[in-house]
């Protein structure tokens, strides 16, 4: 969206949400407001881009690489506060959330303008969910999570809609990479795979992900430390993988568009 646009849309939010009697100044103390959350928004589209571009390029695993990957679970405790922006403030399989105020600032200010197509639309219908961990929230190390993907290319637990059962390695034939599945061996294919793999966690009901996701429950995992986004859009995004069983509602706040364009402002990317 280019600036001449989004400006236009913020006159339309200041004509249509303008407060009666309100005075200039606070209009135009809004309308500077509006203005930089509008730049912000933009500079920070553009730098994410750069950024998973540069991820797309460094996607493959090399052995070094492998060996330098961290090997200590995440863990929030039994207590700890997660936030999440969302339309749908009830659970519907696994859920992302924010872990720490910075991240949830983040998202309260870029989920409700990629869902409506910029960064001046009305956001009516967001919330802001504060929920509480009812029992340790825990997600596997860096290693780990690579490692599930090792062993899933020979394990036969990716199930299809038609009732059919495959592994990774099939899975990854059908994707196209026929080739290479019978050139390599299963854990250079998963190193080498990672990151695509890691990009499309988010898709709902796509089998491989459902079978990632119960090969780390039964390892005693419940939640996932999102990758994808993790130092390019928030710090540790996390994916809880069932929330009904290890989360509480403790506030669900309808978002204003003014809170919504003040987070746009504020966005800031991880170091």
């Amino acid at each position: 969206m280019r600036e001449e646009e989004a400006a236009e849309l913020v006159h339309t939010i200041l004509a249509h949400h303008g407060v009666k009697g309100q005075k200039w100044g606070v209009r135009r103390a809004r309308k500077k407001a509006q203005k930089q959350a509008i730049q912000n928004y933009l500079g920070f589209g553009n730098q994410v881009q750069v950024r998973q571009h540069q991820r797309r390029l460094n996607a493959t695993l090399t052995e070094d690489r492998y060996k330098q990957l961290d090997t200590h679970d995440f863990v929030i405790e039994r207590g700890g506060i997660v936030k999440r922006t969302t339309k749908s403030p009830g659970h519907n399989g696994p859920a992302y959330v924010s872990t720490n105020e910075r991240d949830a600032t983040n998202y309260r200010g870029l989920v409700p303008g990629w869902e409506t197509g910029g960064p001046a639309r009305t956001h009516e219908g967001y919330f802001e969910v504060t929920m509480r961990a009812t029992q340790n929230l825990r997600s596997p190390s860096e290693r780990a999570r690579v490692d599930a993907y090792i062993k899933l290319m020979d394990a036969n637990e990716i199930k299809l809609g038609n009732g059919e059962t495959i592994n990774g390695r099939e899975y990854l034939r059908r994707q196209g990479l026929g080739h290479l599945v019978d050139e390599l061996p299963s854990r250079e294919l998963a190193l080498r795979y990672y990151g695509q793999l890691v990009a499309q966690q988010g898709i709902k009901n796509e089998p491989i992900n459902s079978a990632y996701f119960k090969l780390l429950e039964k390892k005693g995992y419940n939640a996932l430390i999102d990758d994808n986004d993790r130092n390019i859009l928030s710090q540790t995004p996390l994916l809880v993988l069932q929330p009904q069983k290890s989360l509480e509602h403790v506030e669900v706040k309808q978002l204003s568009t003014d809170e919504v364009l003040a987070a746009m402002a504020s966005v800031k990317l991880p170091d």
